[in-house]
């Protein structure tokens, strides 16, 4: 009886503060966790690399009233003069 007791007493305490294997604890989930926040950390990096190697041109806003062409750049229309009253 004592040694159910004493081996049952050890696990509570272990349960208490597991032991970290390795990686980070991040919640001691397991690796999970660990490839969710590669992934958003890798994926986050790669927009900022995407961002700044991206020419300034391509960050401008294009002017209002034309419409957005990667191939070229919209034609304006042209203008009219205003009637005369006779």
């Amino acid at each position: 009886d004592d040694y159910f007791l004493v081996n049952y007493t050890q696990y509570v305490e272990y349960l208490k503060k597991p032991q970290n294997p390795g990686g980070f604890s991040l919640g001691l989930v397991g690796p999970i966790t660990e490839g969710l926040v590669a992934i958003l950390v890798g994926l986050g990096a790669l927009m900022l690399i995407t961002r700044w190697i991206e020419p300034p041109a391509m960050r401008e806003e294009p002017p209002a009233g034309t419409a957005a062409s990667p191939t070229g750049t919209a034609e304006p229309e042209p203008a009219t003069a205003p009637e005369e009253q006779q």
